[in-house]
């Protein structure tokens, strides 16, 4: 009976703290969206992305390269697969394909489509952890989808763009959501409160590397004057979007389900269109 406060108190704690770091985390990944609308004029997205990811993963790695190199070291092939592979999913098939269609599509929409998230999350967290959606969850990502749909096909919000254009990114940025969730889902299995940056370190200077020779074949690479004037937006990437924000988010993984860490990205399209208006 002595330590049912303690064990409430370290639980009410813990819930705090989600909320607030789930809410930070949402907050900085709306703006992820806006800065990148910035900095596209200069750098094509692909490349964009590659930036970003190779030198957050650069400099995790050289921050936590021997703890990094310990865990990939005791841990078995398969956790190693899952590693990389969620790392791929969640960073490179995402980030590139949602660079992409901010170049089509309003950043308000992106961040609106990206709060499908949960949805997607529900299957994939069934499939991979066994993990179910309690009622009240499911409900508020039917809620949320909902709104994704009437934005998407909202008329006003797409009747100056070109509508094939429109399509082919809205789904694009769908396949990336799809990916992202899933990638979350593998990762959620081997990711702890202790080990969440050794394991961002390697995912991001693979997937990283992996979009640099996709741009290479695929896109026109800036010049070093580009890059220097979209250095700011390239420093907020890099040590909010992705050091900051992804070691957030790993540490929510770390203490709520898949479900409940998702159901935060309910909260970027308010985020994303007020962000959006001020900004852009």
């Amino acid at each position: 009976m002595r330590s049912f406060p303690n064990t409430y108190s370290r639980a009410t704690t813990t819930g705090l703290w989600a909320a607030l770091g789930g809410t930070l985390f949402a907050l900085i990944w709306s703006l992820s969206f806006v800065v990148t609308r910035f900095a596209l004029p200069d750098i094509p997205p692909i490349m964009l992305a590659a930036i970003r990811l190779s030198v957050s993963g650069g400099l995790l790695l050289a921050v936590r390269g021997a703890a990094a190199i310990q865990l990939w070291r005791q841990s078995s092939p398969a956790t190693r697969r899952t590693i990389l592979i969620a790392g791929l999913l969640s960073q490179a098939v995402y980030l590139g394909a949602a660079y992409w269609a901010l170049t089509a599509i309003p950043t308000s929409v992106v961040n609106i489509v990206v709060s499908s998230l949960p949805l997607l999350t529900i299957p994939a967290a069934f499939l991979v952890l066994r993990e179910r959606a309690s009622l009240i969850e499911g409900i508020a990502v039917v809620m949320g989808m909902i709104g994704v749909g009437v934005a998407v096909l909202d008329r006003h919000s797409s009747q100056h763009l070109d509508p094939e254009s429109y399509a082919a990114a809205a789904i694009v940025l769908l396949v990336a959501v799809a990916a992202l969730a899933l990638g979350n889902t593998l990762v959620k299995r081997i990711v702890t409160a202790h080990n969440f940056l050794d394991i961002c370190g390697p995912q991001f200077l693979v997937s990283g590397l992996v979009l640099m020779v996709v741009s290479l074949a695929l896109e026109t690479p800036p010049g070093w004057t580009a890059i220097a004037r979209a250095l700011p937006e390239l420093l907020y990437l890099v040590f909010l979007g992705s050091i900051f924000g992804i070691a957030l988010w790993f540490r929510l993984l770390s203490v709520l389900t898949a479900n409940q860490a998702a159901s935060f990205f309910l909260m970027t399209p308010i985020m994303g269109i007020f962000l959006g208006s001020l900004f852009l």
